[in-house]
Protein backbone atom coordinates (compact mmCIF):
# COMPACT_ATOMS: atom_id res chain seq x y z
CA UNK A 1 0.00 0.00 0.00
CA UNK A 2 1.54 3.51 -0.35
CA UNK A 3 2.06 6.25 1.95
CA UNK A 4 -0.99 8.23 3.36
CA UNK A 5 -1.21 11.29 1.10
CA UNK A 6 -1.34 14.94 3.02
CA UNK A 7 -5.55 15.99 2.59
CA UNK A 8 -6.20 20.00 2.52
CA UNK A 9 -9.17 20.04 5.30
CA UNK A 10 -12.25 20.37 4.61
CA UNK A 11 -14.51 21.99 7.38
CA UNK A 12 -18.24 20.54 6.42
CA UNK A 13 -19.49 17.48 6.88
CA UNK A 14 -19.70 14.65 4.01
CA UNK A 15 -23.97 14.03 3.85
CA UNK A 16 -23.58 13.09 0.42
CA UNK A 17 -20.95 10.98 -1.58
CA UNK A 18 -21.28 10.89 -5.08
CA UNK A 19 -18.57 8.84 -7.53
CA UNK A 20 -18.36 8.45 -11.19
CA UNK A 21 -17.41 4.75 -12.16
CA UNK A 22 -15.01 4.78 -15.11
CA UNK A 23 -11.42 5.55 -13.89
CA UNK A 24 -12.67 6.87 -10.68
CA UNK A 25 -13.88 3.63 -9.23
CA UNK A 26 -13.66 1.07 -12.18
CA UNK A 27 -10.27 -0.13 -13.51
CA UNK A 28 -9.46 -0.33 -17.09
CA UNK A 29 -10.13 -3.86 -16.54
CA UNK A 30 -13.62 -3.25 -15.17
CA UNK A 31 -12.78 -4.27 -11.84
CA UNK A 32 -12.98 -2.49 -8.84
CA UNK A 33 -10.20 -3.36 -5.92
CA UNK A 34 -10.68 -4.80 -3.01
CA UNK A 35 -9.81 -1.50 -0.94
CA UNK A 36 -12.93 0.78 -3.00
CA UNK A 37 -14.88 -1.95 -2.54
CA UNK A 38 -14.38 -2.01 1.25
CA UNK A 39 -14.33 1.52 1.75
CA UNK A 40 -17.69 2.34 -0.23
CA UNK A 41 -19.77 -1.20 1.83
CA UNK A 42 -18.17 0.53 5.28
CA UNK A 43 -19.02 3.91 4.24
CA UNK A 44 -22.85 2.86 3.17
CA UNK A 45 -22.93 0.65 6.52
CA UNK A 46 -21.54 2.26 9.27
CA UNK A 47 -22.73 5.99 8.12
CA UNK A 48 -25.34 8.32 7.51
CA UNK A 49 -23.91 9.51 4.67
CA UNK A 50 -25.84 8.83 1.31
CA UNK A 51 -23.99 6.94 -1.64
CA UNK A 52 -24.78 7.77 -4.99
CA UNK A 53 -23.17 6.31 -8.48
CA UNK A 54 -23.31 8.93 -11.44
CA UNK A 55 -21.83 7.83 -14.96
CA UNK A 56 -21.83 8.31 -18.50
CA UNK A 57 -23.01 4.00 -18.80
CA UNK A 58 -26.65 3.25 -19.28
CA UNK A 59 -28.47 1.70 -16.03
CA UNK A 60 -28.25 -2.35 -16.76
CA UNK A 61 -24.17 -1.54 -16.92
CA UNK A 62 -24.23 0.45 -13.98
CA UNK A 63 -27.02 -1.27 -11.46
CA UNK A 64 -23.92 -4.11 -10.76
CA UNK A 65 -21.73 -1.94 -9.22
CA UNK A 66 -24.32 -0.66 -7.25
CA UNK A 67 -24.89 -4.02 -6.08
CA UNK A 68 -21.57 -4.89 -5.71
CA UNK A 69 -21.15 -2.35 -3.03
CA UNK A 70 -25.13 -2.96 -1.22
CA UNK A 71 -25.97 0.45 -2.52
CA UNK A 72 -29.69 0.96 -2.64
CA UNK A 73 -29.94 4.37 -3.39
CA UNK A 74 -30.91 5.89 -7.27
CA UNK A 75 -27.95 5.75 -9.95
CA UNK A 76 -26.91 8.43 -11.77
CA UNK A 77 -26.64 7.22 -15.73
CA UNK A 78 -26.15 8.48 -19.31
CA UNK A 79 -24.47 11.59 -18.00
CA UNK A 80 -26.96 12.66 -15.72
CA UNK A 81 -30.20 12.63 -18.22
CA UNK A 82 -31.60 9.95 -16.08
CA UNK A 83 -31.93 8.62 -12.22
CA UNK A 84 -33.24 5.41 -11.73
CA UNK A 85 -34.44 4.31 -8.50
CA UNK A 86 -32.68 0.52 -7.04
CA UNK A 87 -34.96 0.41 -4.30
CA UNK A 88 -37.90 -0.84 -5.84
CA UNK A 89 -36.68 -4.39 -7.75
CA UNK A 90 -37.08 -5.37 -10.46
CA UNK A 91 -38.88 -2.56 -11.34
CA UNK A 92 -36.05 0.35 -11.05
CA UNK A 93 -38.23 3.17 -11.38
CA UNK A 94 -37.48 5.96 -13.72
CA UNK A 95 -37.65 9.22 -11.35
CA UNK A 96 -35.28 12.07 -13.56
CA UNK A 97 -35.95 12.30 -17.30
CA UNK A 98 -33.99 14.74 -19.76
CA UNK A 99 -33.54 12.93 -23.25
CA UNK A 100 -32.02 14.42 -26.18
CA UNK A 101 -35.42 15.81 -28.30
CA UNK A 102 -36.80 12.68 -30.96
CA UNK A 103 -36.03 15.03 -34.47
CA UNK A 104 -32.30 16.15 -32.90
CA UNK A 105 -31.91 12.88 -32.36
CA UNK A 106 -33.15 11.15 -35.86
CA UNK A 107 -30.69 14.20 -37.63
CA UNK A 108 -27.87 13.36 -35.73
CA UNK A 109 -27.97 9.90 -36.83
CA UNK A 110 -28.39 10.70 -40.27
CA UNK A 111 -25.53 12.95 -40.23
CA UNK A 112 -23.52 10.17 -39.05
CA UNK A 113 -24.40 7.69 -41.34
CA UNK A 114 -24.17 10.16 -44.28
CA UNK A 115 -20.70 11.05 -42.80
CA UNK A 116 -20.22 6.81 -41.85
CA UNK A 117 -19.27 8.66 -38.45
CA UNK A 118 -20.03 5.53 -35.89
CA UNK A 119 -22.86 6.65 -33.29
CA UNK A 120 -24.30 4.70 -30.27
CA UNK A 121 -28.24 5.04 -29.17
CA UNK A 122 -30.15 4.08 -26.48
CA UNK A 123 -34.13 3.38 -26.25
CA UNK A 124 -35.49 1.42 -23.51
CA UNK A 125 -32.07 0.75 -21.79
CA UNK A 126 -30.93 -1.10 -24.85
CA UNK A 127 -27.65 -0.07 -27.05
CA UNK A 128 -27.92 -0.07 -30.62
CA UNK A 129 -25.14 0.38 -32.94
CA UNK A 130 -24.03 -0.20 -36.89
CA UNK A 131 -22.00 -3.00 -37.25
CA UNK A 132 -18.33 -1.76 -36.61
CA UNK A 133 -15.72 -4.66 -35.37
CA UNK A 134 -13.29 -1.94 -33.85
CA UNK A 135 -15.56 0.44 -31.82
CA UNK A 136 -18.67 -2.07 -31.20
CA UNK A 137 -15.96 -4.09 -29.47
CA UNK A 138 -14.25 -1.08 -27.57
CA UNK A 139 -17.63 0.07 -26.34
CA UNK A 140 -18.35 -3.55 -25.21
CA UNK A 141 -15.18 -3.89 -23.53
CA UNK A 142 -15.56 -0.37 -21.40
CA UNK A 143 -19.64 -1.33 -20.60
CA UNK A 144 -19.70 -5.10 -20.45
CA UNK A 145 -23.05 -4.53 -22.49
CA UNK A 146 -23.92 -6.01 -25.54
CA UNK A 147 -25.22 -4.35 -28.25
CA UNK A 148 -28.28 -4.76 -30.50
CA UNK A 149 -26.68 -3.99 -34.30
CA UNK A 150 -28.14 -3.04 -37.37
CA UNK A 151 -27.68 -1.06 -40.40
CA UNK A 152 -30.43 0.70 -39.89
CA UNK A 153 -30.28 3.35 -36.83
CA UNK A 154 -33.30 5.78 -37.79
CA UNK A 155 -35.75 2.46 -37.41
CA UNK A 156 -35.29 1.96 -34.06
CA UNK A 157 -35.52 5.73 -32.74
CA UNK A 158 -39.29 5.45 -31.75
CA UNK A 159 -38.66 7.51 -28.67
CA UNK A 160 -36.20 10.47 -27.57
CA UNK A 161 -33.18 8.48 -26.43
CA UNK A 162 -31.39 9.30 -22.91
CA UNK A 163 -28.24 10.14 -25.03
CA UNK A 164 -26.41 9.18 -28.05
CA UNK A 165 -22.07 8.74 -28.09
CA UNK A 166 -20.01 9.16 -31.18
CA UNK A 167 -17.19 6.73 -31.14
CA UNK A 168 -14.00 7.77 -33.14
CA UNK A 169 -10.16 7.23 -32.31
CA UNK A 170 -9.45 10.10 -34.63
CA UNK A 171 -8.94 13.43 -32.61
CA UNK A 172 -10.18 15.17 -35.95
CA UNK A 173 -13.25 13.64 -36.58
CA UNK A 174 -14.67 14.28 -33.00
CA UNK A 175 -13.20 18.19 -33.25
CA UNK A 176 -15.95 17.96 -36.51
CA UNK A 177 -18.33 16.72 -35.17
CA UNK A 178 -18.19 19.24 -32.21
CA UNK A 179 -18.31 21.81 -34.99
CA UNK A 180 -21.25 20.79 -36.39
CA UNK A 181 -23.03 20.32 -33.55
CA UNK A 182 -22.22 23.57 -32.49
CA UNK A 183 -23.34 25.33 -35.67
CA UNK A 184 -26.23 23.04 -36.52
CA UNK A 185 -27.80 23.40 -33.33
CA UNK A 186 -25.68 24.98 -30.28
CA UNK A 187 -25.94 24.77 -26.55
CA UNK A 188 -29.16 25.99 -26.07
CA UNK A 189 -30.76 22.88 -27.94
CA UNK A 190 -28.35 20.14 -27.27
CA UNK A 191 -25.54 19.78 -24.99
CA UNK A 192 -22.27 17.38 -25.11
CA UNK A 193 -18.90 16.40 -24.28
CA UNK A 194 -15.69 14.07 -23.86
CA UNK A 195 -15.78 11.12 -21.15
CA UNK A 196 -13.20 9.76 -22.90
CA UNK A 197 -10.38 10.39 -25.64
CA UNK A 198 -12.58 9.12 -27.92
CA UNK A 199 -15.94 9.07 -26.88
CA UNK A 200 -18.41 12.59 -27.40
CA UNK A 201 -21.15 12.58 -25.79
CA UNK A 202 -24.47 13.80 -26.83
CA UNK A 203 -27.41 14.78 -24.49
CA UNK A 204 -30.24 17.44 -24.46
CA UNK A 205 -29.46 20.76 -23.07
CA UNK A 206 -28.51 21.31 -19.25
CA UNK A 207 -27.71 17.74 -19.06
CA UNK A 208 -24.82 17.18 -16.02
CA UNK A 209 -24.32 14.76 -13.15
CA UNK A 210 -24.24 18.45 -11.24
CA UNK A 211 -27.84 18.62 -12.40
CA UNK A 212 -28.87 15.31 -11.86
CA UNK A 213 -26.88 14.81 -8.30
CA UNK A 214 -28.92 18.71 -6.91
CA UNK A 215 -32.50 16.74 -8.31
CA UNK A 216 -31.36 14.25 -5.62
CA UNK A 217 -29.86 17.09 -3.00
CA UNK A 218 -33.13 18.98 -3.18
CA UNK A 219 -35.01 15.97 -2.64
CA UNK A 220 -32.75 15.09 0.66
CA UNK A 221 -32.60 18.30 1.97
CA UNK A 222 -28.49 18.47 1.74
CA UNK A 223 -26.91 21.80 0.44
CA UNK A 224 -24.22 21.67 -2.09
CA UNK A 225 -21.54 22.15 0.89
CA UNK A 226 -22.38 19.24 2.44
CA UNK A 227 -21.48 17.28 -0.83
CA UNK A 228 -18.57 15.31 -2.24
CA UNK A 229 -18.01 14.26 -5.69
CA UNK A 230 -15.87 12.32 -6.87
CA UNK A 231 -14.30 11.98 -10.62
CA UNK A 232 -11.99 11.98 -13.68
CA UNK A 233 -12.76 13.04 -16.38
CA UNK A 234 -14.69 16.07 -18.66
CA UNK A 235 -18.03 14.41 -17.74
CA UNK A 236 -17.51 14.93 -14.20
CA UNK A 237 -16.07 18.81 -14.06
CA UNK A 238 -19.90 20.33 -13.35
CA UNK A 239 -19.73 18.00 -10.16
CA UNK A 240 -16.28 18.37 -9.27
CA UNK A 241 -16.71 22.80 -9.66
CA UNK A 242 -19.69 22.98 -8.27
CA UNK A 243 -19.72 20.38 -5.00
CA UNK A 244 -18.94 21.11 -2.07
CA UNK A 245 -15.72 19.20 -1.99
CA UNK A 246 -14.86 18.27 -5.65
CA UNK A 247 -12.04 15.56 -6.03
CA UNK A 248 -9.96 14.63 -9.37
CA UNK A 249 -8.55 11.44 -9.65
CA UNK A 250 -4.86 11.60 -10.22
CA UNK A 251 -4.94 9.62 -13.40
CA UNK A 252 -7.43 12.11 -15.13
CA UNK A 253 -6.56 15.03 -17.17
CA UNK A 254 -4.67 17.63 -15.40
CA UNK A 255 -6.57 20.22 -17.06
CA UNK A 256 -9.55 18.25 -14.91
CA UNK A 257 -7.14 18.32 -11.64
CA UNK A 258 -6.49 21.66 -12.13
CA UNK A 259 -10.31 22.71 -11.60
CA UNK A 260 -10.75 20.43 -8.69
CA UNK A 261 -10.59 21.66 -4.86
CA UNK A 262 -8.44 18.55 -4.59
CA UNK A 263 -6.82 16.24 -6.33
CA UNK A 264 -6.30 12.57 -5.29
CA UNK A 265 -3.91 9.75 -6.05
CA UNK A 266 -4.67 7.99 -9.29
CA UNK A 267 -6.90 4.73 -9.35
CA UNK A 268 -4.12 2.04 -9.22
CA UNK A 269 -3.02 3.72 -6.14
CA UNK A 270 -6.57 3.61 -4.47
CA UNK A 271 -6.47 6.69 -4.26
CA UNK A 272 -9.94 6.78 -4.44
CA UNK A 273 -10.60 4.50 -1.28
CA UNK A 274 -8.00 6.91 0.70
CA UNK A 275 -9.53 10.20 -0.05
CA UNK A 276 -13.09 8.92 0.70
CA UNK A 277 -11.61 7.17 4.29
CA UNK A 278 -9.86 10.76 4.95
CA UNK A 279 -12.92 12.58 3.95
CA UNK A 280 -15.84 10.48 5.42
CA UNK A 281 -14.42 8.23 7.71
CA UNK A 282 -12.24 10.70 9.27
CA UNK A 283 -9.46 7.92 8.94
CA UNK A 284 -6.58 6.43 6.91
CA UNK A 285 -6.93 3.53 4.38
CA UNK A 286 -4.62 2.09 5.88
CA UNK A 287 -6.43 1.97 9.55
CA UNK A 288 -9.63 1.77 8.30
CA UNK A 289 -8.81 -1.72 6.48
CA UNK A 290 -6.97 -3.04 9.85
CA UNK A 291 -10.16 -2.43 11.29
CA UNK A 292 -11.93 -3.95 8.75
CA UNK A 293 -9.84 -7.06 9.22
CA UNK A 294 -10.13 -7.33 12.90
CA UNK A 295 -13.78 -6.66 13.33
CA UNK A 296 -13.83 -10.32 10.24
CA UNK A 297 -11.25 -12.03 12.46
CA UNK A 298 -13.58 -11.44 15.41
CA UNK A 299 -16.35 -12.23 14.02
CA UNK A 300 -14.74 -15.60 12.92
CA UNK A 301 -13.90 -16.59 16.16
Amino acid sequence: MTNQPTFPPYPHEIKLMVCDLDGTLVQKDLTVSPAVKAIITRINTTTTTKVVLATGRMFPSALPYAQLFGLTTPIITYQGSTIHETDHAPQFNRIFYNPVPLEIAKQLVAYCAENDIHINCYVNDILYSRPHELYVQEYKNTSSIEPSLTNNLASILTEAPPKLVVINNDPAVLEKMKAYLAKTFGKEVISWCQSRHNFLEITAPNVSKWNAVSFLAQRWGIAPENILCLGDEENDLSMLTQAGLGIAMGNGPVAIQQQAKVVAPPIVEDGNAQALAHYILNDSLENVLAKIDQEATACVK
